[in-house]
């Protein structure tokens, strides 16, 4: 069965004491949570239900300013949390990064790590506590903080459902609050900060790949494979993330070890180091397969490019062709 309380601290004609509210509403409210005020007279209610292991809550009132801080508790890893609001503006700290959320917009937050929330004047919204093991953590805790707006076509419908289920929760049977839950799930998992943080999330594997590439150009075998199960991904997803902004990641390692090749080549220091040990330095299988793949990649075969480098020639004359 739904559970619904009610707890208010004075009234929209007069203010109450805020002590009595926090400590009253910290009994119902995600454990661990800490309220503050500067101002110790607000006028504040609470109204929320349970639905298959979350919460669904209303809060709005008056004040200068109301803090919300996690306390840390061990046993307590993973808390998500949506926060939509419907009055005034809200801003958010987690994470390492800052939003403000006024009217229409919404936000994620993890509840169990580090957050502050800071209110302004009169202020409403609803959350949504969702069960820990409603999201992957990792993903939830990417797409914390950034906010998303119901003018957006792509972020209006988990708005618009949340609002409609609050108003529809009496009637909603016990035995639905699975599907409703499953449905906050797949609308959250398509809004536009879980877009954005699976964008940063590739970023930063493909940023994490070219460093293992890099690190590993004299190694014969490396090829896609071995660079994705460095990183603990299939071949598939790898090549996926680097499509996205860029060359596949076997053009890539071809390009790093052909690029390495010309800075030796174009280095006084390594000028006794003859061509065989350069090629089979950098993986490459044998000095024909060098040669050609240089001189496809440079417009001419590497003895050339060394002889000119070394030369002192001008580094704009040598521009490297494009590849086809």
């Amino acid at each position: 069965m739904f559970i619904s309380e009610v707890i208010q601290v004075g009234s929209p004609a007069r203010e109450g004491l805020f002590d009595d509210w926090s400590k009253e509403l910290q009994k119902y409210v995600m454990s661990g949570l800490e309220f503050y005020s500067p101002r110790k007279h607000i006028f504040a209610e609470w109204e929320g239900f349970h639905f298959a292991g979350g919460r669904m809550i209303r809060l709005n009132g008056r004040g200068s300013v109301l803090q919300v801080r996690k306390k840390q508790h061990p046993e307590q890893k993973f808390c998500p949390v949506a926060l939509f609001q419907l009055d005034g503006a809200v801003s958010i700290k987690q994470s390492g990064k800052v939003c403000v959320v006024e009217p229409g917009m919404f936000v994620l937050c993890d509840l169990a790590a580090p957050f502050e929330i800071q209110r302004d004047g009169e202020w409403e919204l609803l959350a949504v506590e969702f069960p820990a093991s409603t999201f992957r953590q990792s993903a939830f805790r990417q797409a914390t903080a950034l906010t998303m707006n119901s003018n957006s076509s792509v972020d209006r419908p988990l708005f618009d459902t949340v609002r409609n289920f609050w108003d529809a929760a009496p009637q909603i049977h016990p035995s639905n609050q699975w599907k409703m839950l499953d449905s906050l799930r797949a609308l959250t998992l398509l809004t536009t900060s879980f877009q954005r943080a699976a964008d940063e999330y590739k970023h930063v594997r493909v940023e994490r790949a070219m460093a293992f590439v890099n690190q590993n150009l004299d190694d014969e075998s490396l090829c896609a494979q071995k660079v994705a199960e460095s990183q603990g991904v299939s071949r598939r997803y790898l090549d996926e993330c680097f499509t996205r902004s860029g060359p596949s990641i076997d053009a890539y390692i071809w390009e790093q070890r052909l690029t390495r090749a010309a800075e030796q080549l174009s280095q006084s220091s390594l000028s006794d180091r003859n061509l065989l040990q350069i090629a089979i330095n950098l993986g490459f299988k044998c000095p024909s397969h060098f040669s050609k793949a240089f001189s496809s990649r440079f417009g001419m075969p590497p003895s050339e490019y060394r002889r000119r480098a070394l030369a002192d020639c001008r580094p704009e004359l040598l521009e490297p062709t494009k590849p086809h």
